[in-house]
């Protein structure tokens, strides 16, 4: 949809650190109270929620990523960040309800395939149907073929389990340095240790279960 708003993943106006928190949620507020624009004033309220979660307010981000959508409903980046927070903080209660909007909200092959690949992780990491995961890996590999992520979990639920057998190193082939592995092994409890070409060596996080 052309006319959504898109904002990073940080306000582009502030850089990153806690010292410049409160300047910038002042700044954002008073642009929010002036601006007019729906759209405008989902984006503002949107940056807020940002700048509230880069300095540790997660209640108060999560208030603004909601007012954010409740303003612009097909503005699916504070959907995205409402989802983060409870990922985080393993609040599964309202993760489905947003998960379906997310999927719903998407515009593009690539949003779809980010909402259908976190779907199918909660799927099978909350509900433990793997077969419904899989359905729904399967539809977004369809749209997504080349997005190797999908391919991966696909993989863990076709028969190798972390939760099974909790390897201690995992070594994968990653021959174009692609960083969707990275996030994959890192939500299986991973992170990477050393870049050996055309390898990826991953080590289990510290506090993972094991």
């Amino acid at each position: 949809m052309s006319d959504t708003p898109r904002s990073p993943s940080r306000p582009t106006s502030f850089p990153p650190g806690p010292t410049v928190t409160v300047p910038a949620a002042l700044y954002l507020r008073a642009e929010h109270a002036l601006a007019t624009d729906p759209q405008q004033r989902a984006l503002l309220l949107h940056e807020l929620g940002v700048v509230e979660e880069r300095g540790g307010d997660e209640m108060g981000a999560a208030r603004e990523f909601l007012a954010a959508f409740n303003s612009f409903a097909q503005f699916r980046e504070p959907l995205e960040g409402l989802v983060r927070l409870l990922e985080r903080r393993k609040s599964v209660k309202n993760l489905p309800k947003l998960l379906d909007a997310l999927l719903r909200a998407a515009d593009t092959v690539e949003e779809r395939t980010r909402a259908q690949l976190k779907r199918a992780g909660f799927i099978a990491d909350y509900k433990r149907d793997d077969q419904a995961a899989t359905a729904s890996l399967e539809q977004a590999i369809r749209e997504s073929p080349e997005e190797v992520t999908l391919w991966l979990e696909l993989e863990v639920l076709a028969g190798f389990s972390f939760d099974r057998y909790r390897p201690g190193v995992v070594i994968v082939e990653n021959l174009f340095a692609d960083p969707a592995y990275t996030e994959a092994l890192y939500r299986a409890g991973y992170q990477l240790w050393r870049r050996i070409p055309p390898n990826d060596v991953y080590v289990r996080r510290p506090g993972s279960p094991g």
